[in-house]
């Protein structure tokens, strides 16, 4: 897309080694490893070299012996690390520019007004040495149209040159075979090889200018991505992040790119967490981190959990066998059209003017135009740079694909099961009320209640210690202490009595009767609020209730949702009265509550059976039965850990953002579908018509490129709105 509203917000960092290229020793060209024409090694290294000319002058660096490390105390400061090596510059480099670009553009501008005057040698009559003019030049322009294909670089997203310059080889070849031989469709000929010739070039043309800010998205990925890391060790020498494998151990100073997916080791750092973030974080030991990331302040080791092109913004912008440009559902079913499926709907055209009754010659004039319509016409490129542009808005705002199959599975979501706790909800509740049931005091109560989260992590539990030491209230201490499935607790006091703390459900479930607490628990759970009981010796002593806090973004990310046609769902532990207060304040009209987080698979399960695509937004490890059992499943904070099971994966913890990769994935396949109807619709009507003998075939081609144009043109304005990082 011309602005490329999200790849153009990708961060630039220092270059280094891309994919298979690696920097000449000399002058820093970009060259490819493999096939390098001058290949040297220096002091353990392999070094690289464009030509023989830059590896006749290299001059090795002198290299002093390494200092083994003093023995240091404990308490002694670390040594600085030493610094990374510089990267060489990228083909983008002014001073390194190819020139292929360029020469591309020279020779489809060379093509075009070629084409164009030979149309306008039809308007000086038929004469032989006009046609003859006329010929001379539509075969310099296909030759410029070949020569373009044969000397630029083949994107992966191109259709085969063979589909896209076979009508226009027919038709000049066809032009040249009745000009020697005085065949009656010459003058139609000539016209028809310009006119298809001509639209090639321009639908290339435009194509490669829409693709401009793709191909400037990944540079700056390969460039961010490609750097040097050091391998944590006694030796810290610098490797190419190529070279990287799992298992590995990298240090990451302050200042410096993670070059690999990985789990902190070691170390307390604050990080911008992804590629161009413009947020930061804390990350600690046990914290996953994704390649990209920018070490702020301090220092992390790594374990690598992905190295090269498995790396989660590597996987759908760069690789080539994985691009989602390329092999996203929608654009392999558009190249069918330009490649396999194009000669024969050509073929049926033609079959079709045969039953019509029209002249061979005229069946095979229909052919070759259909041909060219359908092959010049850049669908796939056109779906392709709107998939891609989804991809590369998405990567700015921290969220990475597992893989192209978990796009295309996003895009066709029609319900997003959403966890409450954690979620939606900020997952700090706070204790509001305490209120003591009979003679049973509210201050003992919470003793109670606090002694018997003592040894958990969930967050009722760390809210309850948490009011006991602000009030001052010591825990009792409870022996016997057994945790119920949910939320619940039963126990033994130092009185001998029976302690039971949990949900009304799972008091209930003690044979509890909560009677006496019900206009208490009413009246919190229709505010919204998280009601907890305590009971003794079979009997309510007290309610407590919690209120947690809407996460900020909770509400856009259900507008995102509605917006794109999927239905919200939230699922969450409390009474329904409690989910169904949190739901009216989000706009979500379907809740299921009193689901523990066990039952959730089942209930994932529910809706897939009938129908649904459902995708689960959740936290690992907490929400892992929920997110295994969806159709996609979006994990908040996980990029980077490793993880292959999850579809989505967020490098921060933003439910908006998780929201607003369902609606953009499904978005994207929408539009690419328009797309692909724009272009395919003036085709085949032209096709159609030019067969019945309606229309010249010379129409077929004009159609096509106006489709194509039309749909890069709806491509650029939908670019446009891709949310912006």
């Amino acid at each position: 897309m011309a602005e490329a509203p999200a790849a153009a917000r990708l961060a630039a960092a220092p270059a280094g080694p891309r994919g298979e290229r690696v920097g000449c020793a000399t002058c820093g060209a970009t060259v490819d490893a493999l096939r390098a024409p001058r290949v040297a090694l220096y002091g353990g290294t392999f070094r690289y070299f464009c030509s023989s000319g830059c590896r006749e002058g290299y001059v090795p660096p002198i290299e002093a012996p390494p200092l083994a490390p003093a023995p240091r105390s404990p308490s002694a400061p670390a040594p600085p690390l030493p610094a990374l090596p510089a990267a060489g510059p990228l083909p983008d480099d002014p001073a390194h520019a190819a020139p292929a670009p360029e020469l591309g553009g020279l020779l489809l501008g060379m093509c075009v007004a070629g084409c164009l005057a030979s149309l306008a040698l039809a308007l000086a009559g038929g004469a032989p040495a006009i046609a003859t003019a006329r010929l001379v030049i539509a075969a310099v322009a296909l030759a410029a149209l070949v020569a373009e294909y044969a000397l630029a670089p083949r994107d992966a997203g191109d259709a085969h040159p063979l589909a896209l310059l076979a009508a226009p080889v027919l038709a000049t070849g066809g032009a040249g075979v009745a000009r020697v031989s005085g065949g009656s469709p010459l003058e139609s000929l000539l016209t028809l090889a310009a006119v298809v010739t001509g639209c090639a070039a321009a639908a290339a043309w435009a194509l490669r200018r829409e693709r401009r800010a793709l191909v400037a998205g990944r540079e700056r990925v390969e460039r961010a991505l490609g750097g040097w890391a050091r391998r944590e060790g006694a030796s810290g020498e610098p490797v190419p992040a190529l070279r990287l494998r799992p298992g590995e151990e990298i240090t990451v100073a302050v200042g410096e790119t993670v070059l690999a997916d990985g789990r902190v080791t070691r170390g307390d750092a604050i990080v911008a967490p992804w590629l161009g973030a413009a947020v930061t974080e804390a990350r600690a030991p046990g914290d996953p981190i994704v390649a990209g990331a920018r070490v702020v302040e301090g220092e992390l080791t790594l374990l690598v959990t992905a190295a090269g092109p498995d790396r989660a913004w590597y996987r759908l912008t760069c690789d080539p066998l994985r691009r989602a440009d390329v092999h996203a559902e929608v654009v392999r079913a558009a190249r069918l059209f330009a490649e396999p499926l194009a000669p024969f709907i050509a073929g049926g055209c033609a079959l079709v003017g045969y039953a019509a009754g029209l002249e061979p010659s005229e069946l095979a004039l229909s052919a070759i135009g259909v041909q060219s319509a359908l092959a010049a016409s850049g669908v796939a490129g056109s779906v392709g740079v709107l998939t891609g542009g989804a991809v590369f808005a998405l990567a700015a705002r921290g969220v990475s694909y597992r893989s192209v199959e978990a796009f295309d599975a996003a895009s066709r979501v029609t319900v997003a099961m959403i966890q409450a706790r954690g979620t939606l909800l900020a997952g700090e509740p706070d204790l509001v009320g305490v209120h003591g049931l009979g003679r049973h005091d509210a201050d003992d109560a919470l003793a109670l209640a606090a002694g018997a989260a003592l040894g958990s992590d969930h967050p009722l539990d760390a809210a309850l210690t948490s009011a006991a030491r602000t009030r001052g209230i010591r825990p009792e201490l409870l022996r016997g202490v057994e945790r119920l499935p949910g939320f619940g607790v039963t126990a033994t006091d130092a009185r001998g009595r029976r302690v039971a703390v949990g949900s009304r459900t799972t008091l209930l479930g003690q044979a509890v009767g909560t009677g006496v607490a019900e206009p208490l628990v009413r009246e919190a759970e229709a505010a919204g609020r998280t009601v907890i009981l305590v009971a003794v010796d079979g009997h309510p002593a007290a309610v407590l209730s919690f209120q947690d806090a809407i996460r900020s973004g909770a509400r856009a990310a259900i507008r995102h949702l509605l917006d794109a046609g999927i239905e919200p769902v939230l699922v969450g532990g409390d009474s329904r009265e409690t989910c169904e207060a949190v739901g009216r304040a989000l706009d979500i009209d379907h809740v299921r509550a009193e689901v523990p987080l066990h039952d959730r698979a089942e209930v994932v399960r529910h809706f897939t059976e009938t129908g649904a695509r459902v995708a689960v937004v959740g936290r690992t490890p907490r929400d892992d039965g929920a997110l295994a059992a969806a159709d996609v499943s979006v994990a908040l904070g996980a990029a980077g850990g490793g993880g292959s099971d999850f579809g989505l994966s967020l490098a921060s913890g933003e439910v908006r953002d998780a929201a607003l990769a369902l609606a953009v994935s499904r978005r994207a396949r929408a539009e690419a579908l328009v797309a692909v109807g724009l272009v395919l619709a003036p085709s085949a009507l032209a096709g159609l018509t030019a067969a019945l003998g309606m229309v010249p075939p010379v129409v077929c081609p004009v159609a096509g490129i106006l489709g194509g144009a039309a749909a890069l043109l709806r491509v650029r304005i939908v670019g446009r709105s891709l949310p912006a990082a």
